[in-house]
């Protein structure tokens, strides 16, 4: 008869009671997570927040917790500047893809003239910028980069707005 032996160590810096310890002994039989590149689409970016645990759709802000009242005054044009990385998910970038400056545009011969979020849209290249969860479509005027106007929906974007972002008055 085959019997299934097994073997508990406890060690520990600081004293533990009985109920801590199995609450530690039983996430030896958890089944590991998977590895995001081993998750099926639709579960990759669930979580809004990046690698390093700040939520994506902070940048360009200057706090991690953004009032309501500050997010819901937002009216374009607003100064925007375009994300130096790809930082955003996947899953909430439409068609847009991370270019760095003088990069040339996948299928055309345009270069990008600065690094940041870019797309094809009728025909041109369009920069786009995602600010609080929205995406933005942007322009560089006298070295200031400026949010113009909300994308508009054909362009397939999948808006994720922060509490108190009002998409109908941007």
């Amino acid at each position: 008869m085959n019997r299934l032996v097994t073997e508990m160590r406890y060690t520990t810096t600081c004293p533990v009671t009985l109920d801590q310890a199995s609450v530690c002994t039983e996430q030896v039989w958890q089944q590991k997570p998977q590895k995001e590149k081993d998750a099926p689409p639709a579960e990759q970016h669930q979580s809004v927040t990046s690698n390093k645990g700040r939520d994506w759709r902070l940048h360009g802000l200057d706090t991690d917790f953004p009032l309501p009242s500050k997010l819901s005054a937002i009216r374009c044009p607003f100064t925007i500047e375009p994300r130096t990385k790809d930082t955003v998910p996947i899953g909430y970038r439409g068609d847009a893809w991370h270019y760095i400056d003088g990069q040339i545009f996948e299928g055309m011969t345009t270069l990008v003239p600065w690094t940041g979020y870019w797309l094809c849209y009728e025909g041109k290249v369009v920069p786009v910028e995602n600010f609080a969860g929205v995406w933005f479509e942007i322009q560089k005027r006298n070295n200031i980069f400026e949010a113009t106007r909300v994308t508009c929906h054909r362009m397939a974007f999948a808006h994720d707005p922060l509490p108190g972002v009002d998409l109908w008055a941007l």
